[in-house]
């Protein structure tokens, strides 16, 4: 109970928590309960109205039955005495003897007693002529117009039905016939039990109950002597026994007046609920259907309402999580109608919206990326600039410094002369080393920078970087080459250079007294040289800037420059990668550095076919 009163109230509450709901609820009630509730209301009104008819019609029907049949009764008793009275007339007091035997076991089943009764003194002289003797004196009034024409009367006395038969109405002293019928051929079984009710016969002159049939209903005084006052065939009467049962009973009037000279009304009465049940039944049944039927489709009206919100609601939620920027939910809503139609679609304009928003804030990215790069480059070119017009400026000083003091002094003064053009003379050489270096920088460095691709043997391009360096600082470079015919594809001139420019900066970082090994070897299609040195080494912060223009790491330009321009690594790494080779740095600080570079080995030359050797030149 508990649970259903919780899902009950999940369904109010989801179909009355908004106002489209509230809406919906309302339409549906105005246009669909209100209807069902209203033709409910007639059906049952209609039903009730006619099954109440039916009702009263039966009842109406029963004593209409029971007078017609109790009238019929009466027309037959009365053929009897009037075959008693032809019998009488022709033999008197014999006349039982004369009648045959089945007529007159007949008439003595139908009668208790018939005797003649003398209008003269004295009054009430009877004689019996079939049956038992009467137990009271009779006296009938012999002054009737019914008597006087010829007609039967019937009277009630005491509770038994007489019929009357004046024997000639013409001669009053005839006296009369008279005929206690027998109780059980007036209000035979049959017709008390017609129609499962009971049955009253009441005589409205004389206000006599005829007959009170079976008993069962026991209506109380009061209620039959008013209804022997006011009763018509045309109501009803209605009473509670003094067992607590509801009685009902429908009055017919027989009219005996014309014929008989009485006033006799049948009242056939039943219990209310044997009579009106099936229409108590009906409404109950009724009721209780129809109310199943409204609880039934007020909760699938309820239903169908939270299930058309749901995917509102799910819309409008995600309306929501898209104004706080959640655009990767989807919003999730199944079948196949229009609402799944319309959440897909709001899924994919979610997901194109984000896709949207990821394309821009990559694109924004790429442009800040550009935009850094501009500026760094920019700042690289400034910082470029700069030292290289500081490292110019350096020479330039040195040589005009030189050039001043040069032209204070005489001729006689040749060692001084001598002192001041060999510095000259090497801030020269140096500027020209500046320029040669910032050109190949230029160079390399450039769109349209082409390289040379020769067959160039590795040791022979070592040793034109060892000529370069010179016999003193030469010695101290050991070379270690396990293939001398290991050769790459690069030029010449700018592998020496790049040799060389590795050879001076593992020199001039390591102290004198310590050598620097060239290791070369083959591995697999490629050529790997190591120059290791055994100097301060590279902190691990600063392996990625030692191949930027003019950087010499851990040292400053300006005031702690080490000697050389600062271009040497980067022109090594701009050739290195232009020959489509790589470069790598392993150092530790105190323990050296390893500079390794890889180039792609030369493809071994094919001998040619049906080459014949060429003799030997003679002297």
């Amino acid at each position: 109970m508990k649970r259903s009163g919780r899902i009950l109230a999940g369904l109010v509450g989801g179909s009355l928590g908004s106002r489209i709901g509230r809406r919906l609820l309302l339409s549906f009630v105005s246009c669909a309960i209100v209807p069902l509730g209203l033709l409910a209301v007639l059906a049952l009104t209609s039903v009730s109205s006619r099954l109440q008819s039916e009702a009263d019609e039966t009842l109406r029907d029963a004593a209409k039955a029971a007078g017609m049949s109790i009238a019929e009764r009466l027309a037959l008793l009365e053929s009897d005495l009037e075959l008693l009275l032809h019998g009488f007339r022709a033999r008197g007091a014999a006349v039982a003897a004369g009648l045959p035997p089945g007529v007159r076991a007949r008439i003595e089943r139908h009668f208790r007693s018939v005797a003649w009764v003398s209008c003269e003194s004295p009054r009430g002289q009877s004689t019996v002529l079939v049956g038992e003797a009467f137990e009271d004196r009779l006296a009938p009034d012999s002054d009737c117009p019914h008597l006087e024409a010829g007609k039967t009367e019937i009277e009630s006395v005491g509770g038994r039905v007489l019929m009357l038969r004046a024997v000639d109405p013409t001669d009053p002293a005839q006296g009369l016939l008279c005929a206690a019928v027998a109780p059980d051929q007036l209000w035979h079984s049959e017709l008390v039990q017609r129609g499962g009710g009971d049955l009253f016969v009441v005589d409205r002159a004389s206000g006599a109950d005829l007959f009170a049939g079976n008993g069962r209903a026991r209506v109380p005084q009061e209620v039959s002597r008013r209804a022997r006052r006011d009763l018509s065939d045309r109501g009803a009467i209605e009473w509670v026994d003094e067992h607590g049962e509801e009685w009902v009973a429908r009055p017919w009037q027989l009219y005996l007046v014309p014929r008989f000279g009485v006033d006799w009304m049948v009242v056939h009465a039943r219990p209310t609920d044997a009579l009106f049940g099936p229409l108590r039944d009906f409404r109950w049944l009724f009721v209780s259907a129809t109310g199943l039927a409204f609880l039934l489709v007020v909760i699938v009206g309820l239903v169908q309402i939270r299930r058309t919100l749901s995917p509102i609601a799910q819309l409008r939620a995600a309306t929501q999580r898209i104004a706080r920027g959640d655009l990767e939910r989807e919003v999730g809503i199944g079948g196949d109608d229009e609402f799944a139609q319309l959440g897909r679609s709001f899924d994919e304009m979610s997901r194109q919206l984000l896709a949207n928003i990821r394309r821009r804030e990559k694109t924004e990215a790429e442009l800040v990326a550009a935009r850094d790069a501009a500026l760094a480059a920019a700042q690289t070119e400034a910082d470029f600039l700069t030292n290289v017009s500081h490292e110019f400026r350096t020479p330039l000083t040195g040589i005009l410094s030189s050039a001043e003091i040069l032209q204070q002094f005489v001729d006689e003064d040749a060692e001084i002369r001598l002192e001041f053009t060999e510095t000259v003379l090497q801030q020269a050489r140096q500027l020209s080393r500046m320029v040669d270096d910032v050109i190949e920088v230029g160079q390399l460095r450039s769109h349209d920078a082409r390289l040379e691709r020769d067959v160039v043997p590795v040791g022979d391009s070592l040793r034109d970087a060892l000529d370069v360096l010179g016999p003193t600082r030469a010695e101290r470079v050991r070379i270690e080459l396990d293939d001398r015919s290991l050769a790459v594809l690069g030029d010449r001139r700018r592998l020496a250079i790049t040799w060389f420019q590795l050879l001076d900066n593992a020199l001039k970082f390591s102290e004198d007294d310590t050598p620097v090994d060239v290791r070369v070897c083959r591995d697999g299609a490629e050529a790997v040289l190591e120059f290791v040195d055994r100097g301060a080494g590279i902190a691990a912060e600063h392996r990625g800037e030692i191949f930027e223009r003019f950087r010499q790491v851990g040292r400053d330009l300006m005031t702690d420059k080490a000697g050389g321009t600062g271009l040497g690594l980067s022109i090594v790494r701009e050739v290195v990668e232009h020959l489509g080779g790589s470069i790598a740095v392993e150092s530790e600080p105190g323990m050296g550095s390893t500079f390794r570079i890889r180039l792609a080995l030369a493809p071994a030359p094919r001998p040619a076919p049906n080459s014949v050797p060429m003799p030997a030149a003679r002297a």
